[in-house]
């Protein structure tokens, strides 16, 4: 059976109120926040593991003891999460540059960009 204790306090280790079970460690139980985020994980014996997480927007604090099963599920989804970032930074620089990309070519074609713009005497390189 899993121990678990949620605090209503902004700092991990100080005395908060004690709220419901917590049934679901992806999301906050206080605002249902889905970014939660792992402060502290430790391994307290062979089928249990004690983590302390914070939800960010509400600054709730939750602890207790969980079972391997449900931190592989919580490692999973922050691993999803994490892919899904990547991806999506990824795609970002990717369409950023291509825009760059498009922007150099038209000065290029407008004879807008010339050596003097890569020159150290450039004003636009130039040290103020």
């Amino acid at each position: 059976m899993s121990e678990r204790r949620i605090a209503r306090d902004s700092a991990p280790g100080h005395a908060g109120s004690v709220g419901t079970e917590q049934t679901c460690l992806t999301k906050c139980p206080h605002c249902e926040s889905p970014y939660v985020q792992p402060l502290k994980v430790d391994r307290v014996d062979i089928n249990l593991i004690s983590i302390e997480l914070l939800c960010p927007e509400c600054l709730t604090w939750m602890s207790g003891k969980f079972s391997d099963d449900e931190v592989s599920k919580l490692m999973n989804y922050f691993r999803a999460g994490k892919a899904e970032l990547l991806d999506t930074y990824d795609r970002l620089v990717q369409s950023n540059m291509a825009n760059m990309a498009s922007s150099f070519i038209y000065a290029l074609k407008k004879d807008l960009i010339g050596p003097d713009d890569f020159s150290s005497n450039s004003p636009r390189t130039r040290s103020k």
